[in-house]
């Protein structure tokens, strides 16, 4: 069982709505993480586990390593707020989509190791397709 301190709300099949700022075009082909992108697809089951055992360095270690881009990890960043995801829209050729998912598929980074402040990131696991 994950920790509450994990836990985005405490109903986790409850539907909840997050936006994620990034390149224009994913509404059809949806979002992989980098670790499904380059076929590290054990890191999914890695990752859930090492969140239901409750370690919080190692889960530290885990958000602070995806946060700062310097290892493959099984999760994708979101956001409540669409302001924060405007952060990653800036550029020509990106958008902000609004995504919907069950709060079971992520992880508040409660440590803030992205420096999102009160936007907090939100970690999904694995993978966003279209409907």
């Amino acid at each position: 069982m994950i920790s509450s301190k994990y836990r985005v709300v405490s109903n986790k099949d409850e539907e909840i709505i997050l936006y994620k700022g990034a390149v224009a075009g994913y509404e059809k082909i949806g979002f992989l993480s980098l670790a499904l992108n380059r076929g590290l697809t054990n890191l999914i089951s890695e990752a859930k586990e090492i969140i239901k055992k409750g370690d919080e360095e190692v889960i530290w270690s885990w958000f602070n390593k995806h946060t700062s881009y310097s290892f493959p990890t099984p999760f994708l960043s979101a956001t409540f707020n669409p302001e924060e995801a405007q952060v990653f829209a800036l550029n020509r050729n990106k958008t902000i989509y609004q995504l919907r998912i069950k709060a079971s598929r992520c992880v508040i980074d409660c440590y803030n190791t992205g420096n999102c402040g009160l936007g907090k990131e939100l970690l999904i696991l694995g993978a966003i397709l279209p409907e």
